[in-house]
């Protein structure tokens, strides 16, 4: 029986109905309006040449190469080795220099010799070492400042991520480089993956007036030779920002070490348009 005291409103079965198509067909329309959002255009070229011209690169200043003497600073090797500054092994490193040839194709020549004019002989290992240890800094801060670091990257498929970073994609020769950056084209990790290593790359810059420069990079995995850790000191040179010092850190079988390179005697090859 019929509670004529129950003024709640009710609705009749057909306009329950109606109200429920009506949720389902506001929900179609609203998913059918995201799927035919488009996905925001990417233009390769110009993401690209802008995030090339955002970077403090060498080539873009006219340096055709540049060379330096390199040394270990060996009271930091003794500490990090637990040696005394009297051994044997810190004494030859402490006569120990590495000259050092720098161009814009990425080459490193690094020479290592005694600054007392003594031969090296049997303290080569040593010397090879060290010398290793020097390329592989170039290697690593050349990646980011000889040129920069879109220079080669060709053919690349460059995808937006979110709305405030980018993800590229890349090859050089038999090289394969994952990148990702924000909006405004600052590196944050880089994937770099070759036939006998692959590793990640964490680089810091700081900002210049000529574009950003690389401060510090952490390297996970198995590229660089032990290398985990860079970060670096600049002085300026004829206009010219390079290196004065760079903290290491590196491992080997397992054990992390610190060193410390110092560089001085500076000369640079500068094009006559620059």
């Amino acid at each position: 029986m019929p509670n004529h005291n129950d003024t709640r409103a009710t609705d009749p079965p057909a306009a329950k109905l109606c109200s429920t198509k009506r949720g389902f067909t506001s929900a179609a329309l609203f998913v059918a309006f995201l799927l035919c959002i488009p996905l925001q255009a990417v233009d390769r070229a110009k993401v690209l040449s802008e995030a090339s011209r955002s970077y403090y690169a060498f080539d873009a200043q006219g340096i055709k190469d540049f060379q330096c003497v390199a040394v270990l600073a060996p009271e930091i090797m003794a500490d990090s080795f637990k040696l005394s500054p009297k051994d044997p092994e810190i004494q030859f490193m402490s006569d120990l220099r590495f000259a050092v040839l720098v161009d814009k194709d990425h080459q490193q020549l690094v020479t290592p010799y005694r600054k007392s004019g003594r031969k090296i002989d049997h303290d080569f290992i040593l010397a090879e070492a060290g010398r290793q240890t020097v390329h592989d800094f170039f290697y690593l801060w050349g990646s980011f400042i000889l040129t920069s670091p879109f220079a080669r990257f060709g053919m690349s498929t460059v995808t937006l991520e979110g709305a405030h970073s980018y993800h590229i994609l890349s090859r050089v020769n038999d090289v394969a480089f994952e990148l990702f950056m924000t909006d405004n084209y600052m590196i944050t990790s880089m994937n770099v993956t070759s036939r006998e290593s692959t590793s990640v790359w964490l680089p810091t810059f700081t900002r210049t007036d000529k574009g950003f420069l690389l401060t510090n990079l952490i390297v996970q995995g198995s590229s660089a030779r032990g290398l985990r850790k860079i970060d670096i000191e600049y002085q300026n040179i004829r206009g010219l920002k390079l290196p004065s010092s760079v903290n290491i850190e590196s491992q080997v079988s397992g054990q992390s070490f610190s060193l410390e390179l110092i560089f001085s005697h500076y000369l640079i090859n500068k094009s006559h348009k620059h």
